[in-house]
């Protein structure tokens, strides 16, 4: 992700600020959308492109699918997000509950209702201690 933008940088304290948003290459649009991070609720791998992730926002009705992005790039750039498994990224907002190996969301969108997302195995320690700070 080349264009973060937004307050990045150091905070004073010796700890990395994060960007509040960036502009992000979409399909749909056919140009760059700004997106902000904590509005980032679930981020996903595109079936057809490994390179490219649908995308999942607050307050809003449809995905996007960004371009040419990692699931690292998005990490390193928000607090909030968590890898769940190896095909996705959840904010800790949007976690209504979870058992076992699934996440359940909240019901963020309409047709949502009860949506549960995998807790890969290889994943679940990140997820706890975030879930718990």
């Amino acid at each position: 992700m080349k264009e973060a933008s937004g307050s990045g940088g150091s905070n004073g304290d010796g700890k990395e600020s994060h960007p509040e948003f960036s502009f992000f290459n979409v399909a749909e649009l056919h140009e760059k959308l700004k997106v902000k991070f904590s509005n980032i609720l679930l981020v996903t791998a595109d079936e057809a492109g490994s390179r490219n992730k649908l995308l999942f926002l607050k307050n809003e009705t449809r995905e996007y699918t960004l371009m040419n992005i990692s699931f690292a790039d998005l990490l390193n750039h928000s607090p909030k997000l968590v890898m769940v498994n190896k095909f996705a990224l959840l904010s800790l907002d949007a976690v209504h509950s979870w058992r076992y190996d699934f996440i359940t969301l909240d019901n963020l969108f309409p047709g949502w209702d009860n949506k549960q997302v995998v807790l890969g195995r290889n994943y679940r320690k990140m997820f706890y201690l975030k879930i718990q700070s």
